[in-house]
């Protein structure tokens, strides 16, 4: 899919503070990508990192020293760090962090009406219990219930889960079907109605939908398969500002020794199916 961003009307938060937890992989997609979508005033990005070595890539520079923090943020250091920074109502906390403390971030956010967006849900204390997405979703669902019986006003907006996985996997899928009925019936027209996702798993006998998820960064030489060493990789990808994705043994270790959770698509479809 090509897609020309120089068209996309911008938003203009210039008078809000964006605050990044975390700066790995994604987090610099989305830094390098923030300039495409919205228009913000670049002392006003923040980031609190826990490793210094991470702090690479595209845009990076253009944020100042000051602005940048190393630590582990968590429930006990969240406060204080917020006050540092001067975080306040209507300002943007994007979590990009791994067995943190999401559970205390989204409530903390809800009462000092900071809005707070991340790609997964990535609470430390279900590493322990081995808790599932649909749990995990439910507990969010409470904290915001119980926000709300509590008669507090919400003042902010708090986004979870809409990432590469899983977030944004669903708005692919549909985005598939959606072509696939645009061209089984000859159309340029957008139709997102659920009878025309199902009119377009029939017709095409979709039976499995698989994704795989990018995980990790890499700078290719030109005309080579060989990837650059760290060092000469880091300072290519700050020059260039172009990054390369492919998939981490890293990654996929985690991935495939972790819990897993198998959902049957629905017993009324009868197309083939891979054997897991």
């Amino acid at each position: 899919m090509n897609t020309d961003l120089s068209n996309i009307k911008k938003i203009n938060i210039t008078n809000k503070k964006i605050l990044f937890f975390g700066f790995g992989g994604v987090a610099k997609c989305v830094l390098n990508y923030l300039q495409f979508y919205f228009e913000y005033d670049v002392k006003k990005i923040y980031i609190i990192e826990k490793c210094k070595t991470t702090l690479y890539g595209p845009n990076i520079n253009n944020i100042k020293h000051s602005n940048i923090i190393i630590d582990t943020v968590s429930c006990i250091n969240f406060d204080k760090l917020l006050k540092q920074l001067e975080i306040k109502h209507d300002d943007i906390i994007i979590d990009l962090t791994f067995s943190s403390n999401t559970y205390f971030f989204v409530n903390k956010c809800l009462l000092l009406g900071i809005n707070y967006i991340n790609t997964s849900i990535e609470d430390e204390n279900d590493s322990f219990f081995g808790t599932s997405i649909n749990h995990q979703q439910q507990v969010v669902n409470k904290l915001f219930e119980d926000f709300k019986n509590d008669k507090n006003k919400i003042r902010s907006n708090v986004l979870i889960e809409c990432g590469q996985n899983p977030g944004l996997i669903q708005h692919y899928v549909l985005y598939a079907l959606n072509n696939l009925n645009k061209r089984i019936n000859n159309t340029m027209e957008d139709d997102y109605r659920p009878e025309s996702m199902i009119n377009a798993i029939k017709t095409c006998k979709v039976g499995t939908i698989l994704m795989s998820e990018i995980d990790n960064m890499f700078l290719k030489k030109e005309n080579s398969n060989k990837y650059q060493n760290n060092k000469t990789k880091k300072n290519r990808i700050n020059k260039q500002n172009k990054i390369y994705n492919t998939w981490s043994v890293v990654g996929l270790l985690k991935e495939g020794l972790d819990k897993a959770e198998i959902v049957e698509g629905g017993t009324l479809n009868k197309f083939i199916k891979p054997i897991i």
